[in-house]
């Protein structure tokens, strides 16, 4: 059986200098940049703080390319409360971030499958399959509204409703 032509795996410390160098904004799409500062400056503080290691429950997904070792994509995902209009509140995971980088955004591997389709599965996956923390079917996601692409990536992999968000810029996608 050949392999795929991308490796999947948890984020680990030693690879804190590939978030501080990735790179997937254009200049000037302020989300895009926001993205880009996170996964830059927060992601690595964010999947190791003591209160994420204690629950077992932040968790950073990494694609990488196996023929070059290129950084492709980074995800991460944790649970979390929400809350509906009505006040109710109820438990799914959050997807933190999903991003590609800018060399590999619209791109596909070797086998036709879309980057980002691969780094997306893998979290809906690792979502799936999460024990401790159990998690609920729920999974959200806060997407910019002009981000096109990614509201589109999400439809596809099943987030089929949307919640009001309290920043009219940003939209709440459910599955």
């Amino acid at each position: 059986m050949n392999k795929p032509a991308w490796i999947i795996r948890t984020y680990r410390q030693n690879d804190s200098a590939r978030l501080r160098s990735f790179n997937c904004a254009s200049a000037g799409t302020k989300w895009q940049v926001e993205v880009e500062q996170f996964v830059r400056n927060q992601l690595h503080d964010w999947a190791i703080a003591p209160v994420a290691k204690a629950k077992q429950d932040s968790r950073v997904i990494l694609l990488i390319c196996r023929s070059s070792r290129d950084l492709v994509g980074v995800a991460a995902h944790e649970l979390a409360s929400l809350a509906s209009s009505d006040g109710t509140t109820f438990v799914g995971t959050k997807i933190e971030v999903v991003a590609v980088s800018s060399n590999w955004q619209g791109r596909t591997f070797s086998s036709g499958e879309r980057a980002s389709d691969v780094l997306m599965s893998a979290v809906m996956h690792d979502i799936a399959t999460r024990r401790r923390p159990p998690r609920s079917n729920l999974v959200f996601a806060v997407v910019h509204k002009d981000n096109t692409r990614s509201i589109a990536m999400c439809q596809r992999h099943g987030f089929d409703r949307e919640m009001t968000s309290p920043n009219s810029n940003y939209r709440r996608l459910l599955t």
